[in-house]
């Protein structure tokens, strides 16, 4: 991925970068300690117009069995707030971060049904913005967007703000329940 988040989330995930393909994962030392395969990889950068910025992610990595196939080993999402005053400074620094496994992928679907020929008239001022980047083995894709209307894009919102919240509860930080509280404002100004 391309994202100048790419190395706090990926730090979460013990990995140097956060993109498809083999990663060795090294000791203390600098040793090979072992190596995975991240089969897919998202990252979404969260951009309200009055708050900060926030990053939502989720990876699935795998192992070479013996007979070569890829085994699934952990699928993890992350939540991470990026702190205001360090942002214009070093738009990497972040505030507060969590990790938490999950079972599936918390937004495959609504990717999936994303019409991206679909044109509608919309005009966004102060709302939220989001950069969408996923890779897998196979394809990698972009998608920004903002205050959605269309009901495809309210999904993907709906399954990043969702995501979001698996991890903030796992994690039990008053900081990411607040970021969470204030995203659920500008979608719900929106709504009404």
């Amino acid at each position: 991925m391309r994202s100048a988040y790419d190395l706090p989330i990926a730090s979460l995930y013990d990995l140097c970068e956060l993109r498809a393909g083999r990663h060795v994962l090294r000791d203390e030392d600098g040793w090979r300690s072992a190596e995975l395969w991240l089969e897919s990889t998202w990252l979404a950068v969260v951009r309200p117009s009055f708050h900060p910025p926030a990053l939502v992610a989720c990876a699935q990595a795998s192992e070479w069995t013996e007979n070569g196939d890829l085994e699934s080993v952990w699928r993890k999402a992350a939540f991470a707030v990026v702190d205001r005053a360090d942002a214009v400074v070093d738009p990497r620094a972040v505030a507060e971060a969590a990790i938490a496994p999950v079972d599936a992928d918390p937004i495959r679907d609504a990717v999936s049904r994303i019409e991206f020929m679909t044109s509608t008239a919309h005009m966004s001022v102060d709302g939220i913005r989001y950069e969408f980047e996923s890779d897998t083995l196979g394809c990698a894709a972009r998608i920004d967007f903002a205050s959605p209307v269309r009901k495809d894009l309210v999904n993907l919102e709906r399954g990043l703000f969702d995501t979001a919240s698996l991890v903030a509860a796992e994690a039990e930080s008053p900081k990411l329940d607040s970021y969470l509280e204030a995203w659920a404002g500008y979608m719900e100004a929106r709504a009404s």
